[in-house]
């Protein structure tokens, strides 16, 4: 099997869908002697236990990026997510009330380029999530945005507060269709006060009628949806 982003190498690489240095960030340095578990939906599985957050087992089960792409490719965009992740830790307490994040705080120069790092970092994970599930979508559309570093209106991010959570948790992969058949697939990731909902939808929706999502080349700041419960419920 290829690499779904550049198509050519051959796909040796597990993308860690919770990174280490969110691990870090939220737990703290773990070890043998503080463990983390790893709890699954599957309640006869028992939890596993991981001591070091390089090693965490937070990954996909098989391998479907190479490692350039995963590595060398899209580095910037895991910068770009680790320093969001570290800001909204710092400043929770402000993210529960406002409604927008303007990003040049978080990215004070190359404000753009950074957010469009940001957007290419989370669908390079939910690309690797849907690959590894083997979820039918049109992957060529989001590895030409990777590789080309720009966005599409079938990729939709967004980011809403929720009451706190004490694990990082990552849901199924959630399959919906519209009143006219056209399907999307959806899955989330929750830390701190926080959730990210990431979409891809086979037919776009017009971005101005749904305000709370994301796509940096429709909008500059981050809309901050509080406390959606039909979300997360």
């Amino acid at each position: 099997m290829n690499c779904w982003i550049c198509k050519k190498n051959k796909a040796d690489s597990k993308e860690h869908l919770i990174k280490a240095s969110d691990i870090k960030n939220h737990f703290g340095e773990i070890s043998k002697e503080r463990p983390l578990f790893q709890h699954t939906l599957n309640k006869t599985k028992r939890p596993k236990k991981i001591y070091a957050r390089q090693n965490n087992r937070f990954k996909q089960n098989n391998p479907t990026i190479c490692s350039y792409c995963n590595n060398t490719k899209t580095q910037p965009f895991d910068n770009a997510w680790s320093r969001i992740f570290s800001y909204i830790q710092v400043n929770e307490d402000i993210l529960t009330t406002i409604k927008v994040l303007e990003l040049k705080n978080v990215f004070p120069s190359n404000t753009y380029k950074h957010a469009v790092e940001l957007y290419l970092y989370l669908m390079k994970i939910t690309g690797c999530y849907f690959s590894d599930n083997a979820v039918p979508i049109n992957y060529n559309i989001l590895s030409k945005c990777i590789r080309e570093s720009k966005c599409t209106d079938h990729f939709n991010v967004l980011f809403f507060c929720i009451d706190r959570v004490t694990d990082l948790t990552i849901t199924q992969i959630d399959e919906l269709h519209d009143e006219n058949g056209q399907a999307e697939f959806a899955w989330c990731y929750f830390f701190n006060t926080m959730g990210v909902r990431m979409s891809i939808e086979s037919t776009p929706k017009q971005i101005d009628s749904t305000p709370y999502m994301w796509n940096p080349q429709r909008r500059k700041n981050l809309p901050i949806l509080i406390r959606p419960h039909s979300l997360y419920s």
